[in-house]
């Protein structure tokens, strides 16, 4: 493109952070409209330290799960998984339908 290295990486990360909010106020959007109160929070950093941390501030933590098992497990590790084995807060994982 003729630009900076450094230039086209600052202009990824904007679009990507335009991407995160449109996606987080569809979320609380939905959630909202089932009649839950939903406060999105947008983190940075390894996902099972930032999910944990937040964890710690509440009383109840849900997640969702993709159900990989196998090979795919071991590719892509267990978020949920993670999260499980630290956290001192009740973990609710529903299992996908198969």
């Amino acid at each position: 493109m003729g630009i900076p290295l450094s230039q086209a990486l600052s202009l990824v990360e904007k679009d990507a952070q335009t991407q995160t909010e449109a996606l987080q106020e569809q979320v609380r959007t939905q959630v909202q409209q089932g009649g839950v109160f939903a406060r999105v929070k947008l983190m940075q950093g390894w996902p099972v330290e930032a999910i944990f941390k937040q964890a710690l501030l509440h009383g109840l933590l849900v997640m969702g799960s993709h159900g990989r098992t196998g090979l795919d497990k071991l590719m892509m590790g267990s978020l949920a998984e993670g999260v499980m084995r630290r956290s001192q807060t009740p973990v609710v994982v529903p299992c996908p339908e198969a």
